[in-house]
């Protein structure tokens, strides 16, 4: 029997309209097995332009490497950039953040595992509907997640049960701004 090694890049791309969004591109490309070490990158966007009187245009995309086994077995390392512009009812903002987060099993016989996540972000409100939201904001936070899996199948589930839970704590030794330093 050979076993041959299927191929490691993926490609996705699709267009499609929604009634609130309006015309929408979205695709993602990434790449497995890096190095042969089981390494894989990650890349993916969408954008739509909305129609309705506002005629905004919207964009999120991340890029993420996902670096298994990075120390203490199976402890998953996964870095990520994030981009993104949204429109909501009392402002426009756009955020920018980086995030590193450690994830790795717990009790396997009970399917619980864990995460903790560093993250920072910017976000730059405007166009409010109120001046004083107009603002710049920085957003440094840990965020320790638990998560419980018994379902029969993670892909197709029939029964089971998954659940999870996460506290997210910013303070200024994290790189949060501390209040009242906003800066427009």
């Amino acid at each position: 029997i050979t076993v041959q090694e299927g191929i490691p890049g993926n490609l996705g791309y699709g267009v499609g309209y929604r009634n609130d969004l309006g015309i929408r591109l979205f695709g993602d490309v990434s790449y497995s097995n890096l190095w042969g070490q089981n390494h894989t990158w990650v890349f993916n966007a969408s954008g739509n332009r909305r129609l309705d009187k506002y005629q905004f245009l919207e964009y999120s995309g991340q890029m993420s490497y996902i670096w298994p086994w990075i120390f203490m077995g199976e402890t998953t390392f996964r870095p990520s950039f994030t981009a993104e512009k949204r429109q909501y009812i009392q402002f426009n903002a756009e955020t920018f953040g980086i995030s590193a987060s450690f994830e790795r099993a717990i009790w396997n016989k009970i399917g619980l595992s864990g995460m903790l996540t560093y993250s920072v972000e910017r976000i730059r409100q405007f166009g409010a509907t109120n001046i004083v939201d107009n603002q710049q904001i920085r957003i440094g936070s840990i965020t320790p997640l638990l998560r419980i899996d018994l379902r029969d199948n993670p892909v197709i589930p029939h029964r089971g049960f998954y659940a999870l839970t996460s506290y997210e704590y910013a303070h200024p030794y994290l790189a949060s701004q501390e209040i009242g330093r906003a800066h427009v």
